[in-house]
């Protein structure tokens, strides 16, 4: 079979030390799929501030609307970061947390 190269959408780069794990090419493929592939880079995934907006008559659309604002933002955020990859090797001393938020 050999080593693994791609799986569940993380790309795995062996070198001589350890692991390589990425989603550069999930992520370019988001991208591009969006058509957010020429997008500028932002450095976090939402906004520093909080811009206030004045009450709404139709809540529902406002709310739309900003989670459409969010999505692009956190596509922005992607475009800045999809070369991040985590470095895995024997020396490494790391713990995997994981965090989920449903209910």
């Amino acid at each position: 079979m050999g080593l693994v190269h791609y799986f569940i959408g993380i790309q795995v780069h062996a070198h001589n030390y350890g692991l390589f794990l990425s989603q550069e090419k999930y992520t370019t493929n988001m991208l591009i799929n969006t058509g957010m592939a020429d997008c500028a880079p932002v450095f976090t995934p939402l906004p520093l501030q909080l811009d206030r907006v004045p009450g709404q008559t139709e809540p529902t659309y406002f709310r739309s609307l900003a989670d459409f604002t969010n999505l692009k933002r956190v596509l922005h955020y992607l475009k800045g970061t999809y070369l991040y990859c985590v470095n895995l090797n024997a020396n490494t001393d790391i713990t995997l947390q994981s965090f989920n938020d449903s209910e």
